[in-house]
Order: structure tokens, then C-alpha cells, then sequence
């Protein structure tokens, strides 16, 4: 779009049979229903995407007034993290953590302190759990809020995960109000997010070239630039280099079930704390769109798995799922589903990328030809994780990199 807006004819290359990468939906057979690869949740620090977003006219997103975030365990219930609008967003903060169950006054004071430390330049190696652990954060704080968003936002658990991106990600996340709110598509991503860009990016006279697997660098033969939007790992492949990148997986458990209430909260915000895992209730996320609840009244559950470890077989997922499924149900609907046991889905699908994401390293930068301008997905310590903000981001910066070139 950036080099189309130039006066420049861009050609996006395409492996795919659709253009978005793994940000995709396809079409569930077995119950007609549009489905997302992976679903996503949006915060409000996503300022680049959010900008794209209302330039494209891509309004299918829906974004809650302020922050909340519910959450769940088998001893305690249902809970919620609530900071209240009428306060300032950091002593909001101080008051929900002090407020919430099992935590009090060591809570309270921790939010304080990282509100601070999230300002401050930390070590480039310093893991999550080391950096919470020299601030002091007690123990409920760093299980029920801090490990779960780091599981989100970082898809990788905080005895691994860089301290200076994540602390950039409280940063960005808890500047304000406006940022420190959940947002959601209330159509599949391909419709929602993909199309509305592509149409944008031909209007402007791009071309994009579906089916177009590059296998070395030297099969593109008629470019002035190269620009190298891929995975760390496949972009080493593609320049022939023995690098490899780290990545985690993200596993996807789509449920379908037949007259199953909503869930009692946000529709794509429940996540499960103690669990480290998100719970999306595609149904009631949709409930706008065309595709909310097609075939006979069956509800659309996804449990997505970050940083998902060996993978287990779809029974045994699917069991398990069940049985967190029924305590969180029961717990909220006790006189509905107490008295029978929680159903099995009607249908049952796992979507596992076994490289969701390149995992923020010190990333060294390859040696590249002159002509090749590098926007690869290789987070690097202090910068934002593997997140579409991010991507937005190298976009617009290969975009100034290549018209600086050019007219240099």
C-alpha cells in the first residue's frame, strides 16, 4: 500500500492460495461455518494497526469501553480485573489488584513498582520471571495477571520470555484508558482484516500473485528491491543461511456445541488465568456478523494453547478441554448445568501452527545483497513480540527503507 501511495508498482509473492499469511480462515466443512486459523485479540496500544485499520475502512472490530479481564480457577471462581474508568488508569490498577481475591496489599504495592520499572532500560537477556522476581512481585500477581499476559502477548512462558519486550508490551498496553482495552474482529480474520487490505493495495495498483512459492532469491529476476517479509527461520532459508530462529507453536481447539449458553463474559476476552490459556466464544463474537450461529444453534468454543508443547491427540485435548469447560460453566451456571453432566461438542477441530511465531532473541542481522531490504518477523530484545502490531510496523519501516534507497 506505502509504495503503491509513492507511485511505485509493488508485487506481493504469495505462497499461499490467499493472501494473509497465517492470519487466515477457511471454511469448516462439518458445520459450514467460516473459521479462523488462530483468533486474535486486539489491545489498544496497537496504535499503527488501529490507524490501518479506520484508513482501510475495516470496521468489523469491536473494542470494550475500558479494560476487563475475566478470570477463573477451580478454588476461587469467577473473577474479574476491572480497573475503574473514574480513576487514573495507574492507581485503578493499584485498587483492582488490591481488590481481587487472594492477592490485598503485596498486589497493590507490586503494580506500583512495575509501573515504574517498565520505564526504566533492562538487561538484554533478563527473563520475565528474573525481572519479576528482583521487583518483588508476589506470587498471585505474577500467576492470575502477569504470566497470562505474558503467555498472550509473548507466546512463551516467563521463565523464558525477554523482560525488556514484555515490559515494553505493560508499557504500550497500560500508557491510558484508550490503551488498556481488549478489542476483537466480529468477522473471520480473511474477511475482517485481509480482504479490506488487499482490495486497498490493488485499487492503489499493486499486484498480488497468489501461488508464488520463491524458492532462492536469485528466482526474482525483474525487482529494483527485494523486501523480505517472512519468518526469521524462512527468510534464512530463502538467503541460504544456517540460522535457525526459535519459534513456539500455538494450538487452536475449535469446539462446536448444541445449545450451550454464552459464556458470562466479553466474548473474546474469558481467559483461563491459572491455565495460561485464552477461551474465546466465537459465537456470541460474531453475533453481528453473517456466520454467528448457522447450523442448528450450535456454539462456536475456541481454547487456544499458547506456547503449546508436545502435541497430544484430539481425543485426549478435547476431554480435557471438556472437563475445564464444565467447571467453568457450572460455576457460572450452576442451576442450568449443575444437575447433568456438561455435554461433548457435536464437533471437534485442532489447528496447530508449529511455528506461530519467531520468539524475541538477539537476532543477528544476515549479511543481504544490496538490493534486498530485510522486514522478516526476528523480535529482538526490547522490541514488540510477534504480534500484528508488529508486523504493521515492519511494513511501513521496509516501505521508508525502500523508497529512501530509491530515491537516494
Amino acid at each position: 500500500m506505502r509504495l503503491a501511495e509513492a507511485g511505485l508498482a509493488p508485487t506481493l509473492l504469495e505462497a499461499a492460495p490467499e493472501p494473509g499469511g497465517r492470519t487466515r480462515s477457511f471454511l469448516d466443512a462439518a458445520t459450514g461455518q467460516w473459521t479462523d486459523n488462530g483468533p486474535h485479540l486486539l489491545i489498544g496500544a496497537y496504535h499503527r494497526t488501529r490507524a490501518l485499520l479506520e484508513e482501510t475502512g475495516a470496521s468489523d472490530v469491536r473494542w470494550q469501553n475500558t479494560l476487563i479481564l475475566p478470570l477463573w480457577d477451580e478454588t476461587r471462581g469467577r473473577f474479574r480485573f476491572a480497573p475503574p474508568a473514574w480513576l487514573p488508569l495507574a492507581a485503578g490498577m493499584m485498587w483492582q489488584a488490591g481488590l481481587l481475591p487472594g492477592h490485598g496489599v503485596a498486589s497493590a504495592a507490586a503494580i506500583a513498582r512495575l509501573g515504574l520499572a517498565i520505564r526504566r532500560r533492562l538487561p538484554a537477556h533478563a527473563s520475565v520471571r528474573e525481572w519479576l522476581a528482583s521487583l518483588d512481585v508476589p506470587a498471585p500477581l505474577a500467576n492470575d495477571l502477569l504470566a497470562p499476559i505474558c503467555l498472550g502477548a509473548m507466546n512463551e512462558p516467563p521463565h523464558t520470555a525477554n523482560a525488556a519486550s514484555f515490559a515494553r508490551v505493560l508499557r504500550e498496553a497500560f500508557a491510558g484508558h484508550d490503551s488498556a482495552r481488549l478489542g476483537w474482529f466480529t468477522r473471520p480474520l480473511s474477511q475482517a482484516l485481509i480482504a479490506p487490505l488487499a482490495r486497498r493495495a490493488k485499487r492503489l495498483g499493486a499486484t498480488i500473485q497468489t501461488r508464488a512459492r520463491v524458492r532462492r532469491l536469485s528466482d526474482i529476476t525483474d525487482a529494483d528491491i527485494v523486501v523480505l517479509a517472512l519468518p526469521a527461520h524462512a527468510r534464512n532459508r530463502l538467503l541460504g543461511l544456517d540460522a535457525p530462529a526459535d519459534t513456539r507453536a500455538i494450538a487452536n481447539l475449535h469446539l462446536w456445541f448444541r445449545d450451550l449458553p454464552p459464556l458470562p463474559a466479553p466474548p473474546a476476552a474469558p481467559f483461563i488465568g491459572v491455565r495460561g490459556r485464552w477461551l474465546f466464544d466465537i459465537s456470541e463474537q460474531m453475533h453481528d456478523s453473517d456466520s454467528p450461529r448457522e447450523a442448528g444453534g450450535l456454539r462456536h468454543l475456541c481454547l487456544v494453547d499458547s506456547a503449546d508443547g508436545a502435541p497430544s491427540s484430539l481425543p485426549a485435548r478435547v476431554e480435557e478441554a471438556r472437563l475445564l469447560l464444565a467447571a467453568l460453566y457450572n460455576s457460572s451456571y450452576d442451576s442450568i448445568l449443575g444437575r447433568r453432566a456438561f455435554p461433548r461438542p457435536v464437533h471437534a477441530r485442532l489447528v496447530r501452527e508449529a511455528r506461530a511465531t519467531v520468539q524475541v532473541r538477539p537476532h543477528p542481522q544476515p549479511p543481504l545483497p544490496a538490493h534486498v531490504v530485510d522486514a522478516s518477523e526476528a523480535p529482538r530484545p526490547g522490541e514488540l513480540p510477534a504480534t500484528i502490531e508488529l508486523a504493521v510496523r515492519r511494513g511501513e519501516e521496509a516501505a521508508k527503507a525502500c523508497l529512501e534507497r530509491l530515491s537516494g
